[in-house]
């Protein structure tokens, strides 16, 4: 079988939006679980929740142990996936994205999107942008928390940003923590 092959940046294999309620030494998998999509030939939410994703351009592809229509092949320019605005409420104290994705040999300075929710009390997304893989939450202040770690380029790579409300923001790419660093937005 031919591979499928497309001008994609990001193959996206599993998104879970996690939100942290309980101490995770003592949660477990599902406490908690909002969303879970194993990109099974849809963008469907496993977790019984029924937070649906929406695809928008993306197209079916072999996931990264080559298992037909398992993960999502993206453009790199504006194909993605939405999720339903119930995915964030107005009183999360705290949630985790995580993803698997494939980079290839492209050029990493431009900004593009992995994971992005907007919700009326703020906004989070995971991206590349300078070469770097970043996390990002801005709050209802317009204040930007943000962490950062170097592209693994030519790689599949594990990502996974964890925000805790006044306690954290971390990225953790392959097991290893990112840089913090804050920006104000001025309006």
């Amino acid at each position: 079988m031919k591979r499928f092959s497309m001008l994609s940046t990001f193959l996206a294999m599993v998104v879970a939006f996690v939100f942290v309620f309980a101490n995770p030494i003592f949660a477990g998998i599902d406490d908690g679980l909002v969303a879970y999509y194993p990109f099974n030939g849809n963008a469907d939410d496993a977790s019984g929740n029924k937070n649906h994703g929406t695809v928008n351009g993306a197209s079916l592809c072999p996931d990264k142990s080559d298992v037909v229509e398992s993960a999502y092949c993206f453009d790199g320019l504006d194909d993605y996936i939405a999720f339903p605005d119930g995915v964030f409420g107005i009183s999360v104290a705290g949630f985790t994205f995580s993803c698997w994705v494939s980079t290839s040999a492209t050029d990493f300075q431009e900004n593009k999107l992995i994971v992005y929710k907007g919700a009326i009390n703020g906004e989070a997304s995971l991206l590349t942008f300078e070469n770097q893989f970043k996390f990002q939450v801005k709050l209802s202040n317009h204040t930007w928390y943000k962490t950062g770690s170097p592209v693994v380029a030519d790689s599949y790579v594990h990502l996974v940003g964890v925000y805790k409300r006044g306690e954290c923001i971390e990225l953790w790419v392959n097991g290893s923590k990112g840089e913090l660093f804050v920006e104000e937005e001025t309006r």
